[in-house]
């Protein structure tokens, strides 16, 4: 249908859905007192905004971060990439300490494993949980206390504390709001989360299974 009205019809070998996503943010399991809270697209800002070779926030010198990688969009590569960029730089820049807290990192993109061993050389930490860690303030900054999957005693694992002075929480990424429509006008299944069905959930990741 165009702008005045008229219809007209058309047979096209391909449809492009571009549905977008929606943003939620949600600061689940984290103490209600911490000011150190903050969100990927907080950090890209704080990146871009700085001068110098000094990182702050809140009128605060940053010094170490803490990224929580997978809480949300556990089927999504979106937050690993952008993470790890984030993590280069925060390392090689402004020379801060970087841990990274993830039950799963996803490096199956693009130069994903080159950024993975890049971010490793600058300095960062990696820690793997299966059991979320606990966060609580101390003194001005956030403790991150999680168990060492590395301790040789498995039935009562040593725990690692670390303290930052933020945490970087990524976004929850929902479907567009008239992607359930638009998959009835197209007939195309749903698939994880609500989103369109992959044809290939590791390949093909933009095409849909029809």
């Amino acid at each position: 249908r165009k702008a005045d009205g008229e219809t007209f019809q058309l047979s096209p070998a391909i449809i492009v859905a571009a549905t977008g996503y929606i943003h939620r943010r949600e600061a689940t399991g984290m103490p209600a007192e911490a000011t150190g809270i903050i969100y990927r697209p907080d950090m890209e800002r704080l990146i871009t905004e700085a001068t110098g070779d000094g990182l702050s926030w809140n009128g605060r010198p940053v010094t170490s971060v803490v990224f929580l990688l997978d809480a949300v969009n556990g089927d999504m590569k979106i937050d690993s990439v952008n993470i790890l960029k984030q993590t280069i730089i925060l390392c090689s820049r402004f020379n801060c300490q970087v841990s990274v807290l993830c039950r799963d990192l996803k490096v199956s993109f693009a130069g994903g494993e080159r950024l993975y061993r890049k971010a490793r050389e600058e300095g960062a930490l990696f820690f793997k949980y299966d059991v979320p860690p606990e966060f609580f303030p101390e003194n001005g900054r956030i403790c991150v206390a999680l168990p060492d999957d590395a301790s040789l005693n498995k039935e009562a694992p040593e725990r690692i504390n670390i303290k930052s002075d933020v945490i970087v929480l990524p976004e929850t990424c929902l479907p567009g709001a008239e992607t359930d429509k638009l998959c009835g006008i197209l007939r195309t299944p749903l698939g994880k989360g609500g989103y369109f069905m992959d044809d290939n959930p590791q390949l093909l990741r933009i095409r849909s299974n029809r």
